[in-house]
Parts: structure tokens; sequence; C-alpha cells
């Protein structure tokens, strides 16, 4: 998303102050986003002395669904406060953690909550590739990636290897700017046939949008996906020392905000987001039925325990609506997108259900 971000010398990129509303286009889902003077995507703003709790988290905290149907947006029409979505995409631990302490800093006093959403996927990664987004030319982009997934070594792209991948000379800003020579000159000079083509034919967009559904789907073996890649979530993390390295680096990042957290007295959460392979664990391949799903989970849970941090594993309430509502990525009912990782506004809101009433037993919110 490009003039959405702008580059931060500490945590890599951050979202520009008061972004006017811009419609995007995403896979499954389209809508307006925007910031607000604290770089949020939220039109909340917090009075002096206001009652607030602060959301912070990655992109499924940040939306991948219409305003007001978003999970802050539920949580916060449940429970009476206004809840600041200050979620961010491609955000680890880290940069959520820095970034709340800024915001904190710009309102002016301290939230009665904050609720981290901590998507165990790739929340570690993140932070082991840290920072691993940067804005370059007003875009948004990834300059850091696993370049050998046995030993985690980094690949890390240069100012100019980014130039010279993603733009041209005659590259022209805005994606959403789709003035007809705009167009027609960026087609012309940087981008491809299929490219222009998706932007500009709806007959176009829409049949290939039609092709995925129906081609990611093995009708053999009735199942989603054949994974190319194998995500972290599933792995054998006895097969990758370095990955539990990284994880238990990233709990220890959790843990000393936590612990700066009690020090200042401000309540804290952590909502443990499961991961689409977890939860829709039909659209995996026959080899993966074996495999301890929720390892991640459960490993954190117990350090969380041991270390007197409270938390909330969503995984439960959404496998138990999967299955009594005998919920699969088939059918209108599933709780995550066919084409992307992110839960949809379904599973949004019974996760913001699940938190409103964890909140109630083990917090005391006025």
């Amino acid at each position: 998303m490009n003039d959405y971000y702008e580059a931060d010398k500490e945590i890599g990129y951050v979202h520009k102050k008061n972004v006017p509303p811009t419609f995007r286009e995403f896979r499954e889902n389209n809508y307006t986003i925007f910031t607000n003077e604290y770089r949020c995507y939220d039109k909340d703003i917090i009075n002096s002395n206001e009652q607030y709790i602060l959301l912070i988290g990655d992109s499924s905290t940040w939306g991948h669904a219409k305003y007001d149907k978003r999970f802050s947006d539920v949580l916060e029409k449940l429970i009476g406060i206004k809840i600041l979505n200050c979620g961010v995409i491609g955000y680890g631990s880290i940069q959520s953690f820095i970034f709340a302490k800024r915001v904190i800093q710009a309102i002016g006093h301290k939230p009665s909550l904050i609720i981290y959403n901590y998507f165990i996927g790739n929340d570690f990664i993140d932070d082991y590739l840290f920072p691993k987004y940067t804005v370059v030319n007003n875009h948004w982009v990834n300059f850091k990636r696993i370049k050998n997934e046995l030993n985690g070594e980094i690949l890390e792209k240069t100012t100019a290897e980014l130039y010279d991948e993603h733009f041209s000379e005659h590259y022209i800003g805005d994606e959403n700017n789709k003035k007809i020579i705009n167009e027609f000159v960026n087609f012309i000079f940087h981008r491809d046939i299929d490219h222009f083509l998706n932007r500009n034919s709806i007959i176009y967009a829409m049949s290939k949008k039609f092709y995925k559904n129906i081609s990611t789907r093995n009708e053999n073996t009735n199942q989603f996906i054949s994974l190319k890649w194998e995500p972290w979530v599933i792995r054998d993390f006895n097969l990758y020392p370095w990955l539990k390295t990284a994880f238990k680096k990233n709990l220890d990042q959790i843990k000393k905000f936590n612990d700066q957290l009690n020090n200042e007295k401000i309540p804290f959460l952590i909502n443990i987001l499961p991961d689409k392979w977890q939860i829709h664990n039909e659209i995996l391949m026959d080899e993966y039925s074996n495999r301890d799903l929720f390892y991640l989970n459960n490993k954190a849970i117990n350090f969380f325990l041991k270390n007197k941090i409270k938390n909330h594993d969503l995984s439960i309430d959404l496998i138990n609506f999967k299955n009594e509502n005998n919920s699969t990525m088939l059918k209108s009912n599933r709780l995550y997108y066919i084409l992307d990782g992110h839960w949809n506004e379904l599973g949004q809101k019974i996760s913001a259900n699940s938190t409103f009433n964890f909140i109630l037993e083990n917090f005391e919110i006025n």
C-alpha cells in the first residue's frame, strides 16, 4: 500500500499521520482505510483523561475487514469503552510494544488496558527479522527474508537493490491513482499485462479470482491446499534449532514489556491468535495429520502462566464454533479468508465476543 507508510529509523516504518480515507482493493474484501493523529487505523481520538483500551498487533489486528466489523470495533461495542486500534501490518512484538509507548505518550495518559493480539503464526519471525519492512520511494517494501530455512540465515537487500527490483524512473506513485494516462504510462514502462488488466478490467479481475478459488482445491483428495511452503506454526521445531531460539527470544520480549507495564500499573492481556491452518486443519494434506498443531500455543501459554502474564487463547472458541456449525473453508461460515491467512469478519466477531467474556471475568474495567 503506497502513501500509507513512512520510514522510521527505530522500528522500520509507521503509518503516516492523518491519511485521508482511501479505497483499497484486497484479495477478498475491499474497504476504505485511513489513519488518525496517532498514526492508527481508527477514527477514535482520546480526550483528556478519557478512558480507553489500547489494542496492538499486526495485520490481523489492523483490519482485513470493513471498518465497524473489525475485531476492535465489535469489542468496543460490547465493552462500551473506546478501543484504539493501533495494529500495523507486518509488525512483530518489538515494533508493537515500541509503537504502543509512542501512542500513550501522544495521548498523554495511560489506557485502562492494553491488549496485544499475538499472532502465533509469525510474530516471532517478524521479531527475528526485525525490522523486516521499510519504505522506499513512498512504497512499503520487504527488504529482509529467511534465505536458508535450515539454519535461519537472513538475506538483506540494499536500498539500491530494492529500487532495481520495484521501481523504474518512469514509475508513478500511488496504486490507487487510476488516471488513465498514468495507467498506460505505468503499463508501458513498468508493469506487466496481468497487473494492468487486473487493475483496469473488472471481468478479468473477477475471472482471475474465480479461477483461484476453484484451482486451489484438489478434487481428488477434497483438500483445499497442497502446501508448497510449510507454515512456521506447524513445523517440527526439533528440526530447526534457530526457530526454537527465535521463539524463546520473542517470549522474553513479551515478558519484558509485561514487566514494564506492571511497574506502570497498566493491565495487560495477551490474546493468542491462531493461524488458519490450526483452525481449518481440514485444508492440510494428510502428511500433517499427526503433527501437533498447537505446539507453539502450549509453549506460549506455559511461559505466560509461569510468569503470571494474563493470556487468552482464541483458538478454543474458534474451534468450538467450527465444530458446532460444521464450518469449513468450502462453506460461507468459514472463519478465515480463502486466499490468505487472515481471519475474516466472522472469525473476528467470534474472537471479539470471546475476548469480551474473558475481560469481564478477569479484569475490572469500569
